[in-house]
């Protein structure tokens, strides 16, 4: 009777074994049928939802990480990778991967306040800003979860981007009122520093070419306001250049078949909010056209223009004019605040 007893705990603790891991296993599994993804990020509390939308905008399923202060996202081979740069209480250590191969989130271990990251070839390199004169960079190999590599590079650490085996860290030197353009090989080896004396504080940056880098940056420097111009930085002689700008500042550079679309709002005011259409070959402005709300966070699917603005999500028709189509509000709870926003590959 002992024996049929122990067997029968045997078996019930294997089943509630199996389940258990199962349930883990499914933790961060991503929904079959999505078509879009929101990201809510809390900076008070370590707390983030990754919310997953159906076709007609039916919410399907939330993820929930105990991270906060999640940074937007880059896409590197239909990924979308973040950061968790922390809260004022608890510093962020996490990148955070929506793999579309895999079809879930994972998180990869980095060193504390990360800021940005890069990805080539299966490596995360990722910027932290660890005090006001200096800041890190890591190197971490995805598979394995370790940080293989780490620097101090100089300067509050901006942003991070990579082209052709290149690492391009973008920091502004308070003190100097310039910034740097450091870039570094794959194993982290010092190529080259450039000097920008025209504008500091980097929101993205876009590759024209192999050879030229545009930068979106928003300030003269610390001290100043606002650039409200476009820079291009030539690889190969190091001269930056300027666009001449209207109205607010640009915040992003996105790529639309044979042009480049910029969008533009200013700080804390919900007036002159606005796209501007750019030719590449001339670096011309060829059009510019009103948009509904501020762009905060913007992409380009199909010939829709996305972009998000108090928890909601606009829609724009690019051939139309920049038409606006729909506003869907996304209604966060508690003190989550929508951060970024992705639409699901083709």
């Amino acid at each position: 009777m002992r024996v049929k007893i122990l067997i029968v705990w045997i078996l019930l603790a294997a089943f509630m074994s199996s389940c258990g891991s199962s349930s883990e296993k499914d933790k961060y599994k991503l929904p079959d049928d999505y078509a879009y993804m929101a990201v809510f990020t809390s900076f008070r509390s370590s707390h983030s939802e990754f919310r997953f939308y159906s076709d007609d905008w039916k919410l399907i399923r939330t993820l929930k990480l105990s991270a906060g202060g999640v940074t937007p996202g880059k896409t590197y081979k239909g990924n979308y990778y973040f950061v968790s740069t922390g809260t004022p209480r608890h510093s962020g250590n996490q990148i955070i991967e929506l793999n579309s191969q895999l079809n879930k989130l994972v998180t990869v271990p980095t060193s504390d306040y990360p800021m940005d990251v890069a990805i080539q070839r299966g490596y995360a390199f990722v910027i932290h800003n660890t005090d006001i004169s200096y800041g890190e960079l890591n190197k971490i190999d995805l598979a394995s979860g370790k940080i293989v590599k780490q620097i101090k590079v100089p300067g509050v650490l901006r942003t991070i981007t990579s082209n052709q085996d290149r690492i391009y860290v973008l920091s502004d030197h308070i003190q100097e009122r310039m910034q740097h353009i450091s870039v570094y090989d794959s194993e982290l080896h010092a190529i080259h520093d450039y000097k920008n004396r025209l504008t500091t504080f980097s929101t993205d940056t876009f590759f024209l070419d192999p050879t030229t880098l545009m930068l979106a940056n928003n300030a003269m420097d610390d001290f100043n306001g606002p650039a409200k111009v476009l820079a291009t930085l030539h690889l190969e002689s190091g001269k930056i250049q300027t666009i001449p700008w209207k109205g607010a500042s640009p915040y992003q550079v996105l790529s639309y078949g044979e042009s480049l679309l910029v969008p533009q709002y200013s700080l804390g005011q919900s007036t002159d909010n606005s796209i501007t259409v750019i030719n590449p070959d001339t670096g011309k402005v060829t059009h510019r056209f009103p948009l509904a709300a501020p762009p905060n966070r913007s992409l380009v699917h199909g010939n829709i223009f996305y972009s998000i603005w108090d928890n909601q999500v606009y829609q724009y028709d690019i051939e139309n004019n920049f038409k606006w189509i729909a506003t869907h509000p996304l209604q966060p709870t508690g003190d989550l605040r929508l951060i970024d926003f992705w639409v699901r590959p083709d």
